[in-house]
């Protein structure tokens, strides 16, 4: 896979030659659209139906302009003209071009999207999550070598952060995704405008195949320990298919996963800062019921957490899964 990007965080745009008129359609993608989630019934009735919805856009840019759309979290995306070849890498793709998007900004979109900001066992923070695929006559396009495709993203915390990267997903064995950061050789570069208000990132992509990218950085915050969830059921009646495991970071933009072994009814999870707030996040779906616990706590040595369980609807567990 070619990779080429560069992100900068600025709080100036992109000046584009032409816009497209935006054609919007936020509906449920394809199961392909989010390759990392399982077929776990909790998965399907909850995660499917909650998780960031697949934006649709059609571009048709004139020869030599660009075209632009903005998603429903205020990204915009610049597409120029002759961006995208066939699956074969040659031959161009013309007219109009469908690109889907994903967007993953906050901590409650990363629970309800099953999206945790880990590299290979470490926290990220994160500027954002993006899904991005191109097609034409349901035929998936590939990005054109030398063309580059352009996207103004909101900086979801606000405060310019000089040690963002970009980081692509890659499906796990487990149904989540690992973030890997970019290669050396096609290394980001962050500016921030001279203000320095840093409102935005802007990410130029040459991602051949586009998919999941991420604007993050390590939490590199130590020292570090293991921590454990106790699921308040019998050891028996925990499954992957019934119950989720999730960490709230509560001073930084990131949540990580605590992965439910059938016959287990605790959770342990490795890299976690010492003295940062974090919420244990306990998700169950047994017999068309729902139930919801979770329990703050300081990061210790060996921190032990015990979420207690109670029943709620639907939603009023989508509800409490907003707040955090």
């Amino acid at each position: 896979m070619k990779l080429n990007l560069i992100c900068s965080l600025l709080a100036g745009g992109l000046l584009f030659a032409a816009c497209s008129k935006d054609q919007i359609d936020c509906t449920p993608a394809p199961t392909d659209d989010h390759e990392v989630l399982t077929n776990a019934s909790l998965t399907n009735s909850f995660v499917r139906k909650y998780e960031a919805p697949a934006q649709s856009f059609t571009v048709n840019p004139a020869p030599g302009a660009t075209a632009s759309f903005v998603t429903a979290k205020g990204a915009r995306v610049t597409v120029p003209y002759g961006a995208f070849v066939q699956a074969d890498g040659v031959t161009p793709a013309t007219g109009a071009v469908q690109l889907t998007v994903r967007e993953i900004l906050r901590k409650p979109d990363m629970v309800l999207s099953a999206m945790p900001t880990v590299s290979n066992g470490e926290i990220l923070v994160s500027g954002g999550q993006y899904y991005l695929r191109a097609t034409q006559n349901n035929a998936r396009l590939r990005l054109k070598p030398s063309a580059r495709l352009y996207i103004k993203a909101p900086n979801p915390v606000g405060q310019p952060d000089y040690a963002m990267r970009l980081f692509f997903g890659s499906p796990m064995a487990n149904g989540s995704v690992n973030w890997t950061p970019q290669p050396q050789q096609n290394p980001s570069t962050i500016s921030v405008d001279s203000l320095g208000q840093g409102n935005f990132y802007n990410l130029t992509l040459n991602n051949d195949s586009l998919g999941w990218i991420n604007c993050d950085r390590f939490a590199n915050i130590n020292p570090k320990t293991t921590v454990t969830a106790t699921i308040a059921v019998p050891a028996a009646e925990v499954e992957p298919g019934n119950t989720m495991v999730f960490w709230v970071f509560n001073s930084i933009n990131s949540v990580a996963r605590g992965y439910v072994t059938t016959g287990q009814n605790t959770v342990t999870t490795p890299n976690m800062p010492v003295g940062l707030s974090v919420t244990a996040v306990v998700i169950r779906l047994v017999n068309g019921q729902y139930y919801f616990g979770k329990q703050t706590a300081t990061v210790a040595a060996n921190q032990q957490y015990a979420p207690t369980l109670r029943a709620l609807s639907e939603a009023d567990l989508l509800a409490e899964v907003q707040q955090l």
